[in-house]
């Protein structure tokens, strides 16, 4: 079930953990939908390639961005969907 390895020394281990780390960040993105194939593009063509931990987040900004522009430009726009909405005093009287 485990590999059990006799490294002859320290840098052995480095180099096999990012070997490991690289391996799994690529079935990562190609795991990916195709619609998140530019993001994809993207990641690989970073250099260095980044870490699982590091694709991950890339990917997920991206995906949390093209809901929100899928959101909007799906339905209409509503005032509670912005940040940037201001409240006023529905029933009371400001001309006194």
């Amino acid at each position: 079930m485990f590999e059990i390895h006799a490294w002859k020394c320290p840098e052995d281990t480095t180099l096999y953990k990012r070997i490991l780390e690289l391996n799994r960040t690529l079935k990562f993105l190609l795991g990916l939908n195709k619609n998140l194939d530019e993001v994809r593009g993207r990641i690989i063509g970073t250099k260095p390639l980044p870490n699982l931990r590091e694709a991950f987040f890339e990917v997920r900004c991206e995906e949390s961005r093209k809901k929100v522009m899928m959101r909007s430009h799906n339905s209409a726009f509503t005032l509670e969907g912005s940040a940037l909405a201001t409240r006023g005093y529905p029933n009371s009287n400001h001309d006194s």
